[in-house]
């Protein structure tokens, strides 16, 4: 696909910018101009709703053009010229025609000014706030469904330009991050910009062969492994009984060819740093961890210097075709693990509004960063253009927030939520004290779709991690947004969605929830009879892959999303809901 121009260039961001004062018949704007082509302002729609208490309004003219003054300075001109005429050479005028003239002019200038106090005034009393669902209601019509396309056209955009790639010190994320400051900027946010170093990791080669056969099969290093050798490494598969804890005692490797073999451990009961020291211990050469679940395993060790052997991830269906192999006898395997390790710089986006309490402040976010194998559309680019579409349509609306609602674009969630966490770390305990929820938007348009939302109360009774007391407004709020118009959605165990930057706040005791439509897992039977689409195929085949484009977004259950979340944030805002 051809690379897109960023749309929504700026219009002389630079001259000094007034909010409009519209025409309340509805029928135009005053000498004014829309920024927002195709929603609902350009089809006519009164552009009266800004709101001082906001931090941003939607519509702009220059200063020398304001229209407040400039329906004053009309009527003073008409008045000036009407009662004060300049007769031209030889022209002339009787004492009584004049006076009739400044009688008319008179009465007319205040018919002019009382047209500019009634227009005023109408405004004024449409501008009673907004309550309950017709807040929310109100907030989920602002959303602009166009400019959302627009948004991910131009992270598209952003990664085309920066080699396909969005990956923090990228081009490609430093074109993503100014084109969402842009947006902000013009909206009337101030932004904010949280910066942090961390190690950066990125796979050069990780993969396996069978000798016999020349066939390959590709896997994923773990964050901060040993590498190989460059012409790999060459063991026997041995498979450590599955347990409730597999790999996590070294009783586990009791009776075991382990000496110099490949360890292969399943996932869960301990740390992969733990698991992956108690194999060297046993005197692995490697260890290849896999999946408890459908999907792709990311993995990380906590520091570089736990790194003791070369240490990979696959998929669950991937390891069990190994055990089974290994099962009929020896199995050898030569194994390629090497990885990039540097320290890089990167930076979150913050933004709030002006309006609200706030010692109450209720944050949005998602990650803009995308892995260095693709560009990250709907991972997350999905999640990046929602949060910055609430952001223009709450600056948009007329109606104030009760809380602060602060807006946060992250990076390098994709090694392990550092972005999140290092804004929890940065900030005083007293400011974090106030954050009363957190929403996260992650992966919103997948193609094989879920209409899902994080489940932070157990409600499917699945026995997973329960969120701080806060968290079950969050997610009726978001369950709410979803279902209004009649369709299905369902409660996610936190439990299967842990690589979100939801966790940072989790582990600081803030309430979470969040909307996700569905990652590398496959879909179950019952959810494609919910929803449709593939049972039995990936929710999103596109992940952590460079097709993960704009082609790759299933626009229906984006939009629905971001209304949703719309949906959820003006019902959390009004009236201090959520305090």
């Amino acid at each position: 696909m051809a690379a897109h121009r960023l749309p929504l260039q700026d219009r002389g961001a630079d001259r000094l910018l007034r909010p409009v004062i519209t025409d309340p018949s509805g029928r135009h704007g005053l000498r004014g101009r829309t920024e927002l082509t195709g929603d609902r302002h350009s089809r006519g729609v009164p552009d009266h709703r800004h709101d001082p208490g906001v931090h941003a309004v939607h519509s702009w003219v220059t200063a020398n053009d304001d229209p407040t003054s400039g329906l004053v300075t009309r009527a003073r001109l008409h008045q000036t010229g009407v009662l004060a005429p300049s007769p031209k050479a030889g022209s002339c005028m009787s004492s009584g025609t004049f006076k009739r003239y400044v009688h008319r002019a008179g009465t007319l200038a205040t018919a002019v000014l009382m047209t500019v106090t009634s227009v005023i005034g109408t405004s004024a009393a449409r501008e009673q706030p907004l309550r309950g669902d017709a807040q929310a209601e109100h907030l989920a019509g602002m959303v602009n469904f166009r400019r959302a396309q627009n948004h991910l056209a131009a992270l598209e955009a952003a990664a085309d330009r920066g080699g396909g790639s969005r990956a923090p010190g990228t081009r490609g994320f430093e074109l993503s991050q100014a084109y969402v400051r842009k947006q902000l900027r013009n909206a009337g946010y101030e932004v904010q910009e949280q910066s942090f170093s961390f190690l950066f990791t990125q796979d050069l080669d990780a993969r396996y062969q069978y000798p016999g056969t020349g066939e390959e099969v590709k896997i994923k290093t773990i964050n901060f492994t040993p590498s190989t050798p460059t012409e790999g490494l060459e063991g026997t598969v041995v498979p450590v009984p599955v347990n409730g804890a597999p790999g996590c005692a070294p009783s586990d490797y009791s009776n075991l060819p382990i000496k110099g073999a490949i360890a292969l451990v399943r996932r869960g009961g301990c740390r992969f740093t733990d698991k992956q020291k108690i194999a060297a211990g046993a005197g692995a050469s490697a260890v290849l961890f896999y999946n408890d679940q459908p999907g792709l395993l990311y993995a990380s060790l906590a520091t570089p210097e736990d790194g003791l052997i070369p240490s990979g991830a696959m998929t669950a269906a991937q390891g069990e075709e190994l055990a089974r192999r290994a099962g009929e006898g020896t199995l050898q395997i030569r194994l390629f693990l090497r990885q990039l390790v540097e320290n890089r710089t990167t930076s979150n986006l913050i933004a709030e509004t002006r309006a609200g309490d706030p010692s109450h402040v209720l944050m949005v976010g998602a990650h803009l960063d995308s892995v260095p194998e693709g560009p990250g559309i709907n991972d997350n680019g999905s999640g990046a253009a929602g949060t910055l579409e609430l952001a223009l349509a709450m600056a948009r609306s007329h109606n104030p927030p009760s809380e602060k609602v602060r807006f946060a674009w992250w990076s390098a969630e994709e090694w392990g939520q550092i972005g999140s966490e290092s804004y929890l770390k940065t900030i005083p305990a007293e400011q974090k004290a106030k954050i009363s929820g957190y929403i996260d938007l992650s992966k919103l348009g997948s193609p094989n779709y879920i209409r899902g939302y994080l489940d932070p109360t157990d409600e499917d009774h699945s026995g997973g991690p329960v969120g701080a007391p806060g968290s079950a407004e969050l997610q009726t709020a978001l369950k709410r947004g979803l279902t209004r118009s009649g369709k299905p959605a369902i409660p996610l165990d936190l439990n299967g969605s842990r690589q979100a930057d939801w966790v940072s706040f989790f582990d600081q005791s803030i309430p979470v929830a969040g909307l996700f439509s569905g990652s590398e897992g496959d879909k179950t039977a019952h959810e494609a009879d919910l929803f449709g689409g593939e049972p039995g195929k990936p929710y999103d085949p596109c992940q952590h892959t460079p097709c993960d484009r704009t082609t790759n977004i299933n626009q229906q259950i984006f939009g629905q999303n971001i209304r949703a979340a719309a949906y959820a944030l003006g019902l959390l805002t009004s009236s201090g809901a959520h305090k």
